[in-house]
């Protein structure tokens, strides 16, 4: 699926890459943070970078924990926000997603931005 991303992301603009050339600005794709489709856009030479959760819980190997496990969501806004500060932290999270649909979903964004400003 990577590679067809990819493939595609050539199609539309055939200088998409790592450096940046005025006349062709180059997308920068996101994926989930270490996962596997970054090493095949970086073997593609596409300029890509890493995505994290503020509101999803991790499995130990860095996965996103199944929405059908009742924790996988994070509810309490100042957890959500600790998380986006660890990720961006630790390194390899270049942007910060919240996810979730529900209606405290304004309360995740301001804590999140809060943090990471604060940060």
């Amino acid at each position: 699926m990577a590679r067809a991303i990819g493939a595609a992301v050539r199609q539309w603009n055939p200088h998409a890459s790592d450096g940046w050339q005025a006349e062709a600005p180059c997308p920068t794709l996101f994926g989930l943070a270490g996962s596997p489709m970054l090493e095949v856009w970086r073997g593609m030479g596409i300029a890509r970078g890493g995505g994290g959760f503020a509101d999803r819980r991790y499995e130990a190997d860095g996965t996103l924990r199944s929405r059908q496990l009742p924790d996988a969501l994070i509810t309490d806004p100042a957890e959500a926000a600790a998380q986006a500060v660890r990720l961006v932290s630790e390194g390899g999270v270049e942007t910060i997603c919240v996810a979730w649909r529900y209606a405290r979903r304004g309360e995740h964004l301001e804590a999140v931005a809060r943090a990471l400003q604060s940060a």
